[in-house]
């Protein structure tokens, strides 16, 4: 697309609406993320872009002066975006939005959790400084109890570490992001599938007709017609996870368009040990996995035959692997984690950095470009200065190694990270471009690296438990830069790239799109920590919430399982020699794979959707079986036209029907459930 047919979108209006709305709208997502019974559902705010839209739409119509151009509209989405998460985009409803950060992505309220909860209280009492976390019990029982603050002074440096820690590794992965947006973006044009409804909806809506009104209440428009077809049909769908709320006994109505379907695997077993067909029902992925390629379906279906099926059943029949009921039931946490193959630890290993390499390789080329612009002349991309990019790079990367050296950390064992964690969420970015945002945790490839070289250059031991100071310092920080919550934020490299994909349709400068990703994100971290920290010593303190308790355990379990407390997160039988050859191996396999797809253009098997089937296949295979079948229907009857001008305006509309009463459960969530709580107090 030429830059000349792009307009900006941060205008100063909008920047002061999306500080304004980032800090605000924090605030009642941060209560209904803690104190609902159901914080998974209420993970993020809870306005769909259904509901903003048309409210946009209104004040357009009441006000010449209020009406927003189409690309102002599309950056106005960013604070929404950022706060709600991922499924923003995709269908309007939550997924890990900003809240769920605050209690991961930094390591305060993990800390909390952990100070107070055996078997970590005695073990790791003396392994943090007090500019993580304060020192003194009674401060952290104050907490975890909800007992008030005494005392600010303590806080104050956790605080400020933990934000300068949130706020450098959104800020490098935003900028590696808007260095490879135009290799992944405008050459691979890599579809970006989740963002597709959020774009073209509001495209729809701020597209003027030849009578000046919205093209999305011209009903003579075919494309409008099947839009609202769509929509009308995702709505009644979406009216399961509605009832659930108020009856739950409704059958599969417990999440928001996932339905985890387990029973056919209990029937299957008795006859077929170890084959696994159980699997999550994911219906926006299925309708949008229309739209991406065929070989990223049979990928999926092929990987899920011969690994989940045939390869399990094979092991259990030889007796390599123990048969124990219930075992074939999501096989990439079992089988996949026991020898003689760990499939699912080679999916998140090898083929992993593999898809990772293979695409700094392609994008060479441009990123040797844009590092050219240190030394030479600089050069703008969509309204952004690239020089910048790279000096914001630089800088964040010094301070975010400092922050590891001043916790005790030796600079080795951070450059080996560094390099690790940016394989891992360039090829994320790949897997979401190409596939979807199941892309695998960071953890599984990083930690093993980590920790041995640490014991095998001397600073502790590899012994397990391990009750080295600096061993649960390091296993901390890499666990929470890499585990469940960071994959998932809105404003991390793979999930923000999708931004650029929404600004390309809708006509919007990237460089909008990105300064409006890093103004959101730095406004809500210097909002979500300080409140947030307020708010853990109220309402019952840490120990009584909900989201903050489950999400900030949840990470120091997966820290204490790295060794240190045990090696629960450690596959059956394997060590460090098993991790490298895994790593080689699979590394050199996808490598292999890309250069016969570029040799021979038959040959299907599609790695970023390998690593993902291999780690999380119960995502994947069934999604795929089902998209798979529709849209060959489609395309026989109907051609690709059918699929393009028909089916696509009805997944769209869809998607955005389906998370649109989302709203309404929200609300009902609030003012039946947190305000009670609240007020209680």
């Amino acid at each position: 697309m030429s830059e000349v047919e792009l307009r900006p979108g941060l205008t100063p209006r909008i920047l002061i609406l999306i500080v304004l709305l980032t800090a605000l709208c924090y605030i009642p997502t941060h209560y209904l993320w803690n104190l609902s019974d159901r914080p998974y559902t209420f993970s993020g705010f809870f306005v769909p872009y259904f509901w903003i839209i048309m409210v946009l739409m209104l004040l357009g119509r009441l006000s010449p002066s209020l009406r927003l151009t189409p690309q102002e509209a599309i950056v106005l989405m960013v604070p929404f975006w950022i706060l709600t998460g991922i499924s923003f985009i995709e269908k309007g409803t939550p997924n890990e939005g900003l809240c769920k950060g605050w209690s991961s992505a930094t390591g305060i309220v993990p800390l909390v959790y952990a100070l107070n909860v055996d078997p970590y209280r005695e073990a790791w009492r003396a392994a943090f400084p007090s500019f993580w976390i304060p020192s003194d019990p009674e401060l952290l029982r104050a907490a975890w109890e909800g007992l008030g603050i005494r005392d600010w002074g303590p806080w104050i440096a956790p605080m400020i570490y933990w934000m300068l820690f949130w706020i450098s590794w959104v800020i490098i992965g935003l900028c590696w992001g808007f260095i490879f947006r135009r290799p992944m973006v405008e050459v691979e044009r890599l579809p970006f599938v989740a963002g597709l409804p959020l774009a073209y909806f509001s495209l729809t809506a701020f597209e003027q007709t030849p009578e000046g009104k919205s093209r999305l209440f011209d009903m003579r428009d075919a494309w409008t017609r099947n839009l609202w077809i769509g929509f009308i049909i995702g709505l009644l769908l979406s009216l399961a996870p509605v009832i659930y709320e108020v009856w739950p006994v409704i059958p599969f109505g417990a999440w928001w368009g996932e339905y985890h379907i387990d029973y056919i695997t209990s029937l299957t077993e008795p006859v077929l040990p170890g084959a696994d067909f159980s699997f999550v029902f994911h219906i926006t992925q299925i309708v949008l996995w229309l739209m991406i390629s065929y070989d990223v379906l049979l990928t999926a279906i092929i990987s899920w035959l011969a690994i989940n099926v045939i390869y399990n059943m094979v092991v259990i029949r030889a007796g390599l692997v123990p048969f124990e009921p219930g075992i074939s039931s999501f096989s990439c946490w079992t089988i996949g984690y026991r020898p003689p193959f760990h499939y699912s630890w080679f999916g998140t290993t090898g083929v992993l950095v593999g898809v990772g390499i293979w695409t700094f390789v392609t994008a060479w080329p441009h990123i040797k470009n844009v590092f050219q612009s240190l030394r030479g002349p600089d050069y703008v991309e969509q309204g952004q200065s690239m020089r910048q990019v790279l000096l914001l790079i630089l800088t964040f990367t010094v301070i975010w190694g400092i922050l590891w050296a001043v916790a005790g950390v030796p600079v080795h064992l951070f450059i080996v990270f560094y390099i690790l964690w940016l394989l891992w969420i360039v090829a994320s970015t790949r897997m979401v471009g190409e596939v979807w945002y199941h892309m695998p945790v960071g953890t599984p490839l990083i930690w093993p690296f980590v920790y041995y070289l640490g014991a095998g250059t001397g600073f502790w031991q590899a012994i397990v438990p391990n009750t080295n100071p600096l061993a649960i310092r390091a296993m901390f920080l890499v666990t929470t830069a890499t585990w469940w919550t960071p994959r998932f934020q809105s404003n991390s490299m793979f999930m923000s790239q999708i931004g650029y994909r929404v600004a390309q349709v809708n006509k919007t400068r990237a460089g909008d799109m990105f300064r409006a990703l890093l103004i959101t994100s730095i406004v809500g971290i210097l909002v979500a920590v300080p409140f947030g920290t307020w708010f853990m010593h109220h309402y019952g303190g840490l120990s009584s919430f909900t989201g903050d308790n489950w999400e900030g355990g949840g990470v120091v379990w997966a820290t204490g399982a790295e060794n240190i407390v045990s090696s629960e997160y450690w596959p059956v039988h394997y060590d460090i020699v098993t991790h490298i050859v895994y790593t080689i191996i699979g590394t050199i396999v996808t490598l292999g794979i890309y250069l016969a797809r570029a040799r021979w253009p038959w040959f299907f098997i599609n790695p970023a959707a390998l690593s993902i089937s291999l780690w999380l296949n119960e995502y994947m295979w069934m999604n795929a079986v089902v998209a798979l079948i529709l849209k060959y229907v489609i395309t026989k009857v109907g051609g690709v036209e059918a699929l393009e001008k028909k089916v696509f305006p009805a997944v769209v509309g869809f998607c955005t029907g389906y998370g649109s009463l989302f709203l309404f459960v929200a609300l009902r969530e609030l003012f039946l459930k947190v305000i009670p709580r609240v007020l209680g107090f």
